[in-house]
């Protein structure tokens, strides 16, 4: 029966190229009189495909601990100037990032293997979803792993961006794991294809809201570093100037542009003030201090 069941997926994936029919070699049950061995035990144990998807989530779990702990902490130039890593002189990068590069090199392999099992069974790599974020995940991984050897400001800080990005990616795929479980996995199924279908009208309407009361603060408070408004003793309006006699090169430049975007998400994330000073210009900080007193 196992073997009729077993010609029947096969012959459904010759049909449709798109569904993948992974068969198993059934050993006969042992009869009573068979001696069981340890060995065969284990085996069969490591065989069933349970085991084998706890322990790539429980592996892939310990590797974006990993991943996330070599960026926070340990995540340095190469060295070349004689300092230590890790304890050790001269060693050119950490243990832990050397055993995060393993650990990723061997996802790569694997993701390399089943390309090329997918061309020999002739179906569609890049008809998953999941199979294109992997693709972009290694991209950023492999790049930000090349330019990590360069010792170069501006190559190390390309490096650690591309690696965080690569590290979404892989924390997306653990979605992809989850989506195993009868329980979560219609939910994150239903949940992928809302925001297939509704995400980018939402954000749409998100950046609508968002730039309209932005680009009105800004204006509103900007006006006291534009407009200067002179009055006599008595409070009579004397006149009223213009900075710069009105030029667009005294008004205009790119951080007023870099202003109204962080004026923006701050208050969308609930700040009252910017948490960081460098967040948005020393000019805007004194039109803040100005309009509030």
């Amino acid at each position: 029966m196992a073997t009729g069941f077993t010609n029947m997926f096969q012959e459904l994936a010759n049909t449709n190229p798109k569904i993948s029919a992974i068969t198993y070699e059934l050993e006969t049950s042992p009869t009573n009189e068979e001696k069981i061995t340890l060995v065969r035990r284990v085996k069969w144990f490591y065989d069933a495909p349970i085991v084998r998807f706890y322990y790539h989530v429980i592996f892939f779990i310990l590797f974006l601990g990993l991943f996330s702990f070599v960026l926070l902490v340990d995540y340095f130039p190469l060295n070349i100037y004689g300092e230590t890593r890790s304890g050790i002189q001269n060693l050119p990068i950490p243990i832990s990032e050397i055993i995060l590069h393993i650990c990723a090199w061997g996802l790569i392999a694997d993701e390399i293997y089943q390309w090329v099992k997918h061309q020999r069974n002739e179906q569609d790599y890049s008809g998953d979803l999941r199979n294109i974020s992997d693709i972009f995940g290694i991209i950023l991984y492999s790049v930000g792993f090349i330019t990590r050897f360069i010792v170069l400001e501006r190559a190390f800080i390309v490096s650690k961006i591309l690696m965080c990005m690569a590290l979404i990616f892989c924390s997306i795929r653990l979605l992809h794991l989850f989506a195993a479980y009868e329980s979560l996995g219609p939910t994150l199924v239903m949940i992928f294809k809302m925001t297939q279908q509704a995400m980018l009208i939402f954000v749409f309407f998100i950046l609508i809201f968002l730039f309209s009361f932005s680009i009105t603060s800004v204006s509103l408070l900007a006006t006291t570093s534009q407009v200067n408004w002179t009055y006599t003793d008595d409070g009579h309006l004397l006149k009223a100037t213009v900075i710069g006699n009105g030029s667009r090169t005294e008004m205009w430049d790119w951080q007023l542009f870099r202003d109204v975007i962080n004026w923006g998400i701050w208050k969308v994330f609930g700040q009252i003030d910017e948490p960081i000073n460098n967040s948005v210009s020393r000019k805007f900080h004194k039109e803040k201090k100005m309009c509030n007193l």
